[in-house]
């Protein structure tokens, strides 16, 4: 917990993600505005930043958007289930590589 300085905090993590060759960013809980906001200081396009108060509304508009070797960071506390997204993220490349090889 960072207390007093979690928006702040998050707001500076948002800016210097947007330099680390992520093209996506998705934020999940509270603290995701803060740290989209940041995202979007430095981000430039077609790097965009999604944000959702739970993970379960996350997977699709992100696979709505989500390309072949797009870098995908999806952030927020351990809490809100994140491997609701990554699980997704997953099994949709899983699906893209076997109809690729049929």
């Amino acid at each position: 917990e960072l207390g007093e300085r979690s928006p702040e905090l998050h707001r500076q993590m948002g800016a210097e993600l947007a330099e680390c060759g992520v093209h996506i960013l998705v934020a999940v809980g509270e603290m995701g505005p803060h740290l989209v906001e940041g995202w979007h200081t430095r981000a430039m396009p077609p790097r965009f930043a999604l944000w959702f108060p739970a993970a379960r509304q996350a997977w699709l508009p992100l696979w709505r958007e989500l390309r072949p070797g797009d870098a995908v960071l999806v952030k927020g506390s351990r809490g809100v289930k994140l491997e609701t997204i990554t699980d997704h993220i997953a099994a949709h490349l899983e699906r893209t590589e076997a109809e690729e090889a049929a």
